[in-house]
């Protein structure tokens, strides 16, 4: 039985926690022991986690030290006074790890020793620093989940220490290995997990948010960041909406939610764009969809895009080296430039052309999406 530590923040709804939580499930339960440490045990995905999966908690000294890895808590006013006196001394030492060292001195979790230790959040995150500080493992990996990699610098003197980098795509692992050479023989591409079979039966739940009788439906599912473009996709709302009626339904929360709300009131876009929110289910409205659209600056894989693809559905997306992966142009849908015209062309050219529509789907049909074979990498490490 091979003993396997993952390690990862929380298991709220997002991209990162849904590919981890069918990362898990994939594993062969008979052959694989395997301990989820998380940052704080909580999120709205944490109660689907595979029963067979035994779910630590790591633990701060208290919460003023929890706030240096995660600034955005709320503290009572002695703690919070606490916290700003912990940071001031870190800000003195002009690391750009500082918090999370300091964290690391007041955090500890019940662990034992592990074949693999699996830091799945990755982006040199407090995960990172905690595995390669606080655990005893044969192996250690961490995940590559974007192709901006500014925050290699965080773990700059734990480089050499880590067995293996996993990148969800070929993009992501061809610019790591451009940026550090030194790190390519430890490269290895990992797409993210996809349950196929679970996506189609969600998506024939019922949802209630989007009427029958509404045509021209968009949908847009992630994060409301800058990452995924939504100040871009309100101006493409406002040029699309002189050529068509359509309703443009956007899944998910996050910083931007005020911000993108006033845009849509600025730009008299009420009629036109509705946030619904994060849905721990979110396929019936992809389901219900004639067009999926992405307008995101960068990914490392596009896991709503994938998702998307199984569901069969016409998919418009800025063109990033990843999403080549995924979509051939013209066949399962068009990557379009980053600029609101071509981009706003390339919507109205697809709505209003359901042959394409279809033609788009039945090339989604004929190549499912299949993910689970790199399970096997498991066996040989």
């Amino acid at each position: 039985m091979k003993k396997v530590l993952i390690i990862s923040r929380r298991m709220d709804i997002g991209g990162v926690e849904i590919s981890l939580l069918n990362f898990l499930k994939s594993f062969d339960f008979s052959r694989f022991e395997i301990t989820l440490l998380l940052q704080e045990a909580k999120g709205a995905l944490l109660d689907r986690v595979p029963k067979q999966v035994t779910i630590k908690e790591m633990h701060f000294k208290g919460d003023e030290y929890l706030k240096l890895v995660q600034l955005d808590m709320k503290l009572p006013i002695i703690k919070e006074l606490k916290f700003k006196i912990i940071a001031a001394k870190c800000k003195k030492t002009n690391s750009d790890n500082a918090f999370f060292y300091k964290a690391l001195d007041y955090c500890q979790a019940d662990l034992s020793e592990y074949d693999l230790a699996i830091d799945y959040h990755g982006y040199g995150y407090f995960t990172t620093i905690f595995m390669m500080n606080k655990v005893k493992a044969k192996k250690y990996i961490t995940f590559i989940h974007d192709d901006k990699m500014d925050w290699m610098a965080n773990i700059k003197s734990i480089q050499e220490r880590i067995d293996y980098y996993f990148c969800v795509s070929k993009s992501c692992a061809d610019h790591m290995k451009k940026e550090f050479p030194e790190l390519s023989s430890k490269i290895r591409i990992f797409y993210n997990i996809i349950d196929e079979n679970r996506i189609k039966h969600l998506a024939n739940c019922k949802q209630e948010e989007i009427p029958n009788n509404v045509e021209n439906v968009l949908i847009t599912v992630g994060r409301l960041e800058w990452q995924k473009g939504y100040d871009f996709l309100l101006k493409v709302a406002s040029e699309l909406k002189k050529d068509i009626n359509f309703k443009w339904y956007i899944i998910g929360s996050g910083s931007w939610k005020n911000r993108i709300q006033q845009q849509i009131k600025a730009s008299q876009l009420e009629e036109y764009v509705y946030l619904l929110g994060s849905k721990t289910n979110p396929y019936p409205y992809v389901k219900r969809a004639d067009v999926y659209v992405q307008t995101s600056r960068h990914e490392g894989y596009g896991i709503a895009i994938c998702e998307a693809r199984v569901l069969c559905k016409p998919i418009i997306s800025t063109d990033l080296p990843c999403v080549r992966e995924q979509i051939k142009d013209g066949m399962g849908g068009i990557l379009s430039q980053f600029d609101v015209n071509i981009f706003e062309k390339n919507i109205f050219k697809v709505l209003k052309n359901k042959a394409l529509q279809q033609m788009i789907s039945a090339y989604h049909a004929k190549h499912p999406v299949n993910t689970l074979t790199q399970m096997k990498i498991f066996d040989t490490l």
